[in-house]
């Protein structure tokens, strides 16, 4: 944390708060931001209420609630602001409702090993929902205007939460509303070992999170007639589908299986048929195969 607080304070752009909400932390947090407080008093310390649930998206919510500036730039607390970070992307909001920039993906030492892949030439929501837009926490800046009696992060998504609150916030916003800056402005630093236990771990809460959001997804991909959204929300529901039943999380595998048949608009009646039976079938005893599941991923809907 002290890293992204030197990287707030060393900004070509002087007007800003730094507000830090403590999620109920267990380490030094307290001390340092008593430090960093008394350095500078632009710097606002809070800990999260009790009446508040645990967990970064409430932390959030309650950190919009105590600003006070025009403009609102979450940030995560392990990753470090380039020096003109809020300059540029305070001379092109003006104006507008958002500004969305790239940044370096860093390892744990904070060396650069390659930038986000953000284009001013492609789509902003549906970019953003098939990651051809690799768009997180730090690269948005909103103005507030637009924010104000918006929903906010959702506390009951564990995975996914940005993903959830942008893909609300994207929808059917017009080109002239928002602008893509295409360069870095910020380290983004990626944990090797997180990211190692994530792709061995498996956690129904974070399935169903995540398959709340595509499934949200699809029907705005399905409103607008937008077929990426639509396919690359179909593939996803169908791999957390696999995953579940692999892992033997029979209840939510059910759930989503229930979801597809229920949402989903298949173009070919025999393909809703195939997967009702089999599904089915598979929901009673047995674990899909891969060939099956590629199968499925290529019918149409």
């Amino acid at each position: 944390m002290g890293q992204s607080l030197d990287s707030v304070l060393a900004q070509h752009h002087r007007n800003w708060e730094c507000i830090v909400i403590d999620d109920d932390s267990t380490d030094y947090t307290k001390e340092l931001l008593e430090f960093y407080c008394t350095k500078d008093s632009r710097i606002k310390y809070f800990t999260r209420p009790n009446t508040r649930s645990k967990g970064a998206n409430s932390c959030r919510n309650f950190g919009f609630e105590q600003s006070k500036g025009d403009y609102i730039q979450w940030f995560d607390s392990d990753d470090v602001m380039l020096e003109n970070f809020l300059t540029t992307k305070v001379n092109e909001i003006r104006g507008l409702d958002l500004v969305v920039c790239s940044g370096f993906i860093c390892n744990t030492r904070l060396e650069k090993q390659g930038a986000l892949a953000i284009s001013s030439d492609k789509p902003l929501f549906r970019g953003m929902v098939t990651w051809e837009q690799q768009i997180v926490t730090n690269s948005v800046l909103f103005n507030r205007n637009f924010l104000e009696g918006k929903k906010l992060f959702d506390p009951k998504i564990s995975r996914g939460q940005e993903a959830n609150l942008f893909s609300r916030l994207f929808y059917n916003l017009p080109e002239s509303r928002y602008k893509i800056i295409d360069i870095p402005l910020f380290l983004y630093r990626q944990h090797e070992t997180s990211k190692t236990a994530q792709n061995k771990s498996y956690r129904a809460d974070f399935v169903i999170s995540q398959v709340q959001n595509m499934l949200e997804n699809y029907k705005r991909g399905k409103s607008s007639g937008n077929e990426k959204v639509i396919e690359h929300c179909y593939k996803y529901l169908l791999k957390f589908y696999f995953k579940a039943r692999r892992n033997r999380d029979w209840k939510n595998s059910f759930r989503i299986w229930y979801k597809l048949l229920t949402t989903v608009r298949f173009k070919k009646f025999s393909v809703y048929l195939e997967i009702f039976v089999i599904g089915f079938i598979f929901n009673l005893v047995g674990v899909p195969s891969y060939r099956l599941e590629k199968r499925w991923k290529s019918f149409p809907c």
